[in-house]
């Protein structure tokens, strides 16, 4: 994925550390990462689902950051779902049904890509983040998820034994 505006500022940023985890061009991307010198970024390659609660716990934000174009625009991303399970507050950027939610429920930080001062905002909102009322504001949240997750459940298996 590209993401435009902050791309170059976070690079080589020591404040950031961005691990991605996953397939795809993860080797070509690896390659591109070396070519330049970008000693903050790095990819850990293809993982199963029983690794995701391992990564997790060396995870402080998740980048949860898409194109807003009319697909990733409404979407709920299942890192969005990964942030309230593992207790790890979110970036999402803004002008997104995601970044409605965060906000809603206090579960991370919205990012602006054309602000020039994004990343320092986003390390300063990071740094003065109330841990215990980001952990109350994800438990909720989680609540509510469990909650529509098993009204859903109760309804299609009404449907099913009509």
């Amino acid at each position: 994925q590209t993401y435009p505006g902050r791309t170059k500022e976070i690079q080589n940023d020591q404040r950031f550390v961005l691990t991605y985890h996953g397939g795809g061009f993860y080797k070509e991307l690896e390659q591109y990462v070396r070519e330049k010198n970008y000693s903050n970024i790095t990819f850990t390659g293809p993982y199963g689902l029983n690794d995701i609660k391992d990564f997790c716990k060396n995870t402080d934000i998740l980048l949860n950051v898409y194109q807003n174009d009319k697909q990733q625009q409404p979407a709920m991303t299942v890192k969005f779902y990964d942030s309230v399970q593992y207790a790890i507050p979110m970036v999402v950027n803004g002008n997104s049904y995601m970044a409605q939610k965060v906000c809603e429920d206090d579960l991370g930080f919205v990012i602006d890509l054309d602000d020039k001062d994004c990343l320092n905002k986003l390390y300063n909102d990071y740094k003065n983040l109330d841990r215990q009322d980001f952990l109350a504001s994800r438990q909720a949240a989680f609540n509510k998820i469990k909650s529509d997750d098993e009204i859903f459940e109760q309804k299609v298996l009404e449907f099913c034994s009509k």
